[in-house]
This record gives structure tokens, sequence and C-alpha cells, in this order.
């Protein structure tokens, strides 16, 4: 399957999530293969230090640890009852006290996640303490951009 199969257009990798919580997985970058019951990866989209581990055989989801699926010396296999394909744009919200720190930000995360839709909100100060997203539908990622402008207190001694 190429990566673009089944997107909105060509290039847009697919996603596989976890069917419980919905945290990526993997890409259709890695796809190997696809069987009746699992799909095959030559690579994780976050591989951590336990999926890294040899001696670890079963694969679990970072979001929920759930079973997700097991591993083989070079390869992934997830099962299908548990990974859903999600074929959507990544959703990034990039908030911030200036709008001028979310312009010279947003290019960065343009360039980190090509494939994603960005949007922005520029808080108020009340906002950044205990911020909390209160949008629906939520983003998948979201970017909170602050720079801590302090002055420093000089003394004598």
């Amino acid at each position: 399957m190429a990566a673009g199969e089944g997107g909105e257009g060509p290039g847009i990798p697919q996603r596989y999530a976890c069917r419980s919580c919905h945290v990526c997985l993997a890409t259709s970058d890695a796809l190997v293969e696809t069987r009746e019951d699992v799909f095959v990866f030559s690579s994780l989209y976050s591989a951590d230090e336990a999926a890294k581990d040899m001696a670890v055989r079963t694969v679990s989801c970072r979001g929920c640890d759930q079973a997700v699926g097991s591993r083989s010396e070079h390869s992934f296999l997830l099962r299908r009852d548990r990974v859903a394909k999600r074929v959507e744009r990544l959703e990034v919200l990039v908030c911030s006290l200036k709008q001028q720190e979310i312009t010279d930000f947003t290019p960065i995360l343009q360039e980190a996640f090509p494939h994603s839709n960005i949007s922005s909100r520029v808080l108020v100060k009340a906002e950044l303490r205990g911020f909390q997203l209160a949008q629906r539908p939520h983003p998948d990622f979201v970017v909170v951009v602050h720079r801590n402008e302090g002055r420093t207190l000089l003394t004598d001694r």
C-alpha cells in the first residue's frame, strides 16, 4: 500500500492508532504488509526503550498500556482488533500570549509535521496558569509557546 492511498492527498501517511486511547502507534511509511488479523510494520511511530529491548515481545500502547501486538526480530505485528487506521491529517493547536511567538513557531511545526493542520490561539495571561483545553473537537497535539521574561534582581552582595 502506498503512503498516500486512501488519504486526503498525495504523500499523506495514514496513522495507525490505538482503538482505546487513539494514540498513534505507527504510520503507513513503515507498513510492510497487511495480513488477515495483523498489520506488519518495520518500525513503530515512537519506539521507546521497552520496544527496543529484544527480550520484550509484547508491544503495548504508550498511552494506555494496553497490549496491541507483538514483535519479531525485524518487525512489529499490531493486531487489527486493537488498532484503527486513521487517514485524516494531524490536528495541531499552537497557543501563546503573543501572536508573534505563534508566527515564529508555526514554520518549525510545519517542517516537523508536514501533513498536519495547524491552528492557533492567542491566550490571555490568566489562561496560561493552569491551562486546560476546552475546545471541541480536541486537537491531536497542543503546543503552548511561552517565554519567561523575568528581570534579574541585582544586589550589592
